[in-house]
């Protein structure tokens, strides 16, 4: 048993020894629950910033509050939303071969933006939109391959955002659930 808990930890030490970072930074595109563009920048071995621009659909369930009324509607809500979402993560090796290495991200940060009823979004575009912030988590994979400056990603972030938006007759709040599942390709460099 002695022997198998130091294998283990002997193991466990050279993988996240072993990871060295092929790159110091990316850019591409990301698809998905958020479609833009996407950049990220490594400030240590294991952190990384990304920051991603981009145009998304939201289904989202939250509370809605209308200020000159008083009251409170809960439900569904279908928003098209232009955001930033930049995120800090760690990153690190699942594994790595002559194939190229597999990386897991786990972190959080932050989206800033407006949101918009889809079917306001037809006709106005963005004029009159939402604001939108809030946080969320970030977990994802990354595949990096060894021979090629591509990289290609898969990651999930749910967050918690608000949207506000205010005329000379409401003031409207609405608290909701968000959440974005998003594929990337990017250019090493």
């Amino acid at each position: 048993m002695k022997k198998i808990f130091i294998l283990l930890s002997m193991t466990l030490i050279a993988t996240t020894s072993l990871f060295a970072q092929a790159y110091k930074q990316s850019i591409g595109a990301v698809v998905g629950g958020l479609n833009g563009v996407s950049y990220k920048y490594f400030v240590k071995e294991n952190v990384a910033i990304q920051a991603d621009l981009g145009v998304g659909l939201t289904y989202a369930t939250g509370v809605l509050h209308l200020d000159h009324v008083g009251w409170e509607l809960a439900g569904e809500a279908s928003l098209m939303s232009l955001q930033v979402q930049p995120n800090a993560y760690y990153q690190n090796t699942i594994t790595s071969g002559n194939w190229g290495t597999l990386a897991y991200q786990v972190g959080g940060g932050i989206t800033i933006g407006c949101a918009q009823d889809i079917d306001a979004v037809d006709y106005k575009g963005f004029k009159d939109c939402f604001f939108k912030w809030g946080v969320n988590a970030f977990a994802g994979i990354e595949y990096i391959m060894s021979n090629t400056p591509i990289t290609i990603g898969l990651d999930f972030r749910p967050g918690f955002a608000m949207n506000t938006y205010k005329n000379n007759f409401e003031a409207v709040h609405m608290n909701l659930f968000d959440w974005v599942l998003a594929g990337s390709v990017r250019y090493t460099f």
